[in-house]
């Protein structure tokens, strides 16, 4: 059973609470994304972090800015063409599979996403397969600690869980650790 957010609720992601605590731009520069990256954002929502991945990859860069919701994408293509932004490509997901036009992703992001799926081993695997050698994947979830907002406790992973999901799909654990009270993150390679 999964705890998919409520698309209805999507102004909460880019709230000046969240802006804080996540701090886009320096998480993602944390987490090693570079000028160049192909960036697979998946469970883009309306863009909280594919817009701020695009000024960090720049125009020699690509964000593939990935959701299992059409409302979502909608939004965030909105934004895009609003602010002339070139180098995203919205891209509606059916759950179990991603196209990026045959272009490998050099970096996934997954931020509170693998709380919400029923096959995590899938999720992680597939972004394992889209990758080529030296590919880099980050993960960002809830801690399993009670907290303001988020999942229930039953559907967090612990940061312990999380590694060894990525190991049991194929990565080599690059870095861990804390975004904020609330968040860790867990980064492999391929």
């Amino acid at each position: 059973m999964s705890h998919i957010f409520d698309e209805n609720m999507r102004k909460k992601l880019e709230g000046p609470k969240r802006q804080e605590e996540m701090k886009p731009i320096q998480t993602l520069k944390k987490l090693g994304l570079e000028k160049g990256d192909v960036i697979l954002d998946i469970g883009c929502g309306i863009g909280f972090f594919s817009i701020p991945a695009s000024e960090i990859v720049g125009e020699s860069g690509k964000v593939y800015a990935a959701d299992i919701s059409e409302v979502m994408l909608k939004e965030l293509s909105e934004k895009i063409s609003k602010q002339g932004i070139t180098n995203i490509v919205p891209v509606l997901s059916d759950g179990n599979s991603i196209s990026t036009g045959g272009q490998p992703p050099t970096f996934c992001l997954l931020v509170n996403v693998v709380h919400e799926v029923d096959d995590k081993e899938d999720l992680i695997g597939m972004t394992h397969s889209l990758m080529d050698k030296g590919g880099k994947i980050a993960v960002i979830d809830f801690k399993k600690i009670p907290t303001d907002g988020g999942p229930p406790l039953e559907f967090r992973l612990s940061q312990g869980e999380l590694e060894n999901l990525l190991k049991s799909q194929g990565y080599t654990i690059a870095g861990k650790g804390d975004i904020s009270e609330r968040f860790y993150f867990v980064t492999g390679e391929k």
